[in-house]
């Protein structure tokens, strides 16, 4: 799968956040959605860290805050509104509330969940923020196999156990995991012709057997790597794990 190019990831992402449109009627049932946020900021602090990401959303008949801090996840989180996704803001006077709409998050609609992955856009005043979709779905991701997506301009070597590959800029690939309790992890990314290690570790197995590998840009160019474990999955899979059942997940 390839992804768009590397402006559209850290500058023109604001294509994601559109002005509000009609919504799905409120009485419309929707299958909820896992949703989660990774915000890629600066790792400065007091007047060089990046500023949190506010806004509110509906999920079903509540009102949710979100504030989302830099370098960090959010938790995940069950959407049970309509897709697009509206983000508003509220002004509050001693006689009224006043909901502003500031935008929506949007992505494939046969998605079960996704992570946005927020970099800044201080060109957009209302709400200076991109916010790019990653599917985020456990039975999407081949059983005993880790999904590396790589979402830099460079070229990306994996190795994960003895198995490697070497991952194309904005694309993705799937290796298979060892089996073995901690799974070595080494990933590195070719920039000015130089090999940069960006992780060298052991991850222990996750109880899915699978797992999330996100390489993404940072604000100053340099990549990063993100262990993405704990996918969402239909309940009757994860209920049979924890009793001891092995599942294939499709």
């Amino acid at each position: 799968m390839k992804f768009p190019s590397l402006a559209l990831v850290l500058f023109t992402l604001s294509a994601l956040v559109v002005p509000a449109k009609a919504q799905t009627p409120a009485d419309e049932k929707e299958t909820p959605k896992s949703i989660r946020f990774y915000y890629i900021g600066f790792a400065g602090t007091g007047e060089g860290q990046d500023p949190a990401v506010k806004f509110l959303l509906k999920n079903g008949k509540k009102t949710v805050p979100m504030q989302i801090t830099p370098n960090s996840f959010t938790e995940t989180f069950d959407y049970t509104g309509p897709v697009p996704i509206t983000l508003f803001q509220e002004k509050r006077t001693e006689k009224s509330v006043e909901r502003e709409d500031i935008g929506q998050l949007t992505f494939p609609a046969e998605w079960k969940g996704a992570i946005f992955i927020v970099t800044r856009n201080p060109a957009n005043p209302r709400l200076p923020f991109h916010f790019f979709p990653i599917e985020y779905w456990g039975p999407s991701v081949p059983d005993q196999h880790v999904r590396i997506l790589n979402l830099c301009p460079y070229l990306l070597a994996a190795k994960v156990g003895t198995g490697q590959i070497a991952i194309n800029a904005r694309t993705t690939a799937d290796l298979a995991l060892p089996a073995v309790a901690d799974v070595p992890v080494r990933l590195a990314v070719q920039r000015d012709d130089q090999w940069e290690r960006i992780l060298s570790t052991a991850i222990e197995r996750p109880a899915q057997n699978k797992l999330m590998l996100l390489v993404v840009p940072r604000p100053d160019g340099t990549a990063r790597a993100l262990v993405v474990a704990d996918l969402p999955e239909p309940a009757a899979a994860k209920e049979a794990r924890a009793n001891g059942v092995q599942v294939s997940q499709r």
